[in-house]
Parts: C-alpha cells; structure tokens; sequence
C-alpha cells in the first residue's frame, strides 16, 4: 500500500510519462488507478478475508487521490454495455466501489460505545464530489448500492433519492438502471420513497438496457406478492398493464411465472395468498387479451396458460383460463410446459372432476405434426387417466386424432380399454 500510494502520487505517473511508446497492450494510468481500486475493494470487501484494520487510514488516503484524480468520461453508449456492466469494469466504477467498500469496513469497526456517525464527513464529501463531476458511475452504484448506503446514512440516502425525482434524463437513467439491478425496496416507506422513480418509468416508456434477470418489471411483481399493490386501485401494476406494452408484459408473466421456488417454501397460508394473487392477475390479462386480433397480443394470452403451474388443483376457474389461451388461431400452439403441469395436476382434488376439466383442456391443445418424445409419457399417463375416470368418450377421440397424426404410442393405450 506504500508503494500504491507513492506511485499514484508521483507527477510522472499523473502526467503520463510513464507510458511505453511500444506497449501493444496501451496500458495508461488509468489502467493503474483501476486494478488499486479492485485490489483494495477485495481487501475490504468482507471481514473474513480483508487486510488488517491497521492499514485503513493508508488506504483511506490512496482512496482519496484516486477519487481526485477521476475525470468526466462520456463513453457510455460506445461500449455497448448495460449500466451495472460498465460500472463494473470502469475505472471510476472501480474506485468508487471500492470507497463505499472502505466504509463499510470501517463503520463495522465502531462500538456503540464511541458514538461517532457511520459514515466519516470527509469520505461523504468524496462522494458528493464525484456527483460534482457529473461521474455516470456515481449515479448507478448509488441505485445499486441503496442498501448499503441506507445502512452508511439514511438521510443523506434519502435526500439524494428525493433530489433524483427531477435529475437530468441521461443521470437518471443510469441511477434507476442501477438501482433497478439490486433487490426491491425492503419496506413499504422505501417503495413510496420510491414510486415517483417507478411512476417515471412506466409513464415515459423507459426501456431499462439489462443483461441480468432483474429489472424494475421484477420490483413491481414483488410488490405485487408483498400486498403493496394490487389490481384494485390505481398503482403501479396497473399502470404497467394498461401502458399495453407487450415485451414488458411478457416479461412481467415470464417473472411470475418463474417464481415456483417461493411458491414451493411458503406455508399453507401464503400458499393460498400467492396462488390467489396469481389467479387474479390471470383473470385480469385472460379478460384484457381474450379477444385480441393481433399476433404479438395472441402469443401474451397463450403465454399465460404457464400459470397453471401455482393452480393447487383443476377447477373451473383454472379450466376456463387455459382454455381461453388454447381458442387462439395461432397454429399449432403447444406447451410442454402445459403438458408437465397437467400431469402433476391429474392427481389433485377429486378424480373424476379433475378427469373431466384435464379432457377438455387435453382435446383442445393444438399439437403440431411433430412434438417433444419426452412428452409421450405424461401424455401416455394422461390417457389413462381419463379411461379411468370414465371419460372414455373424449380419451377415444383424442387418440383417434393423434393416432391419425402419427403418435402411434397411443394406439396401445386405445386398444388396452376399447372394450372397457
């Protein structure tokens, strides 16, 4: 660390003199500032491997020359990236990190007996500074990092949150993307601290550039679980769903749809709560897309019958929601995904009702020529279940109708109870 602080300190290195003139690589020293950022970052980072407390004052003090030294970069659109990525590999990204990393370090170290503020004046100011500069990577780690800022100072968290409601749209960006990156907000103050950002989102048809499966879409769902909002009243939701725009409301079921693990480790109460919810949001979409003319439309209302995955059973409720996704004119509509859930479907509730709701969604699916063999069994399983549960009529007919179609598999099953 003495030698990163002299080195990063020397004018020949702040002047550029020690670059190579041959060097293939066009290492600057920037290059320099950003591995001592990431380096220090790791040392401090977590307790169980960080460096000794002794060497934070040193590093507070490299940490202060390395923010100095940051400049305004304008290279955002040019990389391609999304904002959390950039920061990532950014040498003010880096260095600013790893400043928020010294902090928390070093608010871990007081005892309640010394009764000093978390976060050190002298470092806050750091990171005012950098918003001096207009520094891109100080808007997204404070969205990224929100938590850990709330924990360093809820005030001044809080006011910067409040000051951003009318930030710049360009800043704005990079704060929301970044804080759309992390967790949603932790309590239901956070989320009206919040709403305005959201409520700017959707209003404007910002589309937040992410490569990670997190998103503000993401946020509203969870908030949508917590009873934060619901479909009801106005809110945030609702807004997304009446906005109609259709890559943001596929993204919206493909979320709910994937969150099976949570719907797995709730109890019997919230089980019934979540399955709820879900069944409403199902009606809600089913009802608004029902009647669509238009493909994109078409294919959201098909994408719906995933759902079916939190049904505890087959009912009417559920039977006529994937039916409605099942009537779409798209040809050969099919789910594999429809086919495991009824199979693990056919064994709930009451046999013979469930028999009755499972053929009629069977014998409306629109299968195609040719479809997954891993399939064979579940349907297999299917046909004989409905044999069983003296829907005869309707299992015949569908194994007729895919017999003719070449699922040859099933003729074993007609013929095993054509006489039955």
């Amino acid at each position: 660390m003495t030698f990163f602080q002299t080195y990063i300190d020397n004018e020949n290195f702040n002047s550029g003199e020690l670059n190579l003139e041959n060097d293939s690589w066009g290492a600057t020293a920037d290059w320099v500032r950003g591995a001592i950022g990431n380096l220090l970052a790791v040392g401090m980072q977590s307790d169980n491997h960080a460096f000794d407390l002794s060497y934070l004052p040193i590093a507070k003090k490299i940490l202060k020359s390395l923010v100095y030294s940051l400049k305004t970069v304008d290279d955002f659109k040019r990389t391609n990236m999304d904002f959390p990525t950039y920061s990532l590999n950014s040498v003010a990204g880096k260095v600013l990190r790893s400043l928020l990393h010294y902090s928390l370090r070093s608010t871990r170290t007081l005892s309640p007996e010394q009764n000093q503020p978390k976060w050190e004046e002298d470092v806050k100011v750091l990171m005012e500074q950098s918003f001096r500069k207009e520094i891109v990577d100080s808007y997204i780690l404070t969205g990224w990092y929100f938590e850990q800022w709330y924990f360093l100072d809820q005030t001044w968290i809080i006011d910067k949150v409040k000051e951003f409601y009318q930030l710049k749209e360009d800043k704005w960006i990079a704060f929301i993307s970044g804080f759309s990156f992390g967790n949603p907000p932790f309590n239901k103050e956070i989320y009206q601290l919040f709403y305005p950002h959201y409520e700017r989102v959707i209003q404007n048809d910002i589309h937040i550039k992410k490569i990670h499966q997190r998103g503000i879409v993401n946020h509203i769902v969870a908030f949508y679980f917590w009873g934060f909002e619901d479909l009801k009243k106005g809110g945030l939701l609702l807004m997304i769903l009446e906005k109609n725009n259709r890559s943001t409301i596929v993204e919206l079921i493909n979320f709910v749809w994937r969150q099976n693990k949570y719907f797995g480790n709730s109890n019997s109460d919230e089980a019934q709560k979540f399955q709820k919810i879900i069944l409403d949001l199902w009606k809600y979409l089913a009802a608004k897309y029902e009647n669509a003319t238009e493909e994109e439309d078409q294919k959201i209302l098909a994408t719906l019958s995933n759902l079916l995955e939190f049904a505890p059973e087959l009912n009417e409720d559920y039977t006529e929601l994937v039916l409605k996704s099942l009537k779409i004119p798209i040809r050969n509509f099919y789910s594999y995904h429809l086919i495991e859930n009824l199979a693990k479907l056919k064994d709930e509730g009451e046999q013979r009702k469930t028999a009755k709701y499972l053929g009629a969604i069977l014998n409306s699916i629109q299968f195609p020529t040719h479809f997954f063999s891993r399939d064979n069994k579940n349907i297999g399983d299917l046909v004989e279940f409905l044999y069983q549960n003296q829907q005869k009529e309707i299992a015949d007919e569908f194994c007729n109708k895919r017999v003719r179609q070449g699922d040859e598999f099933l003729m074993s099953i007609y013929n095993k109870y054509k006489d039955s």
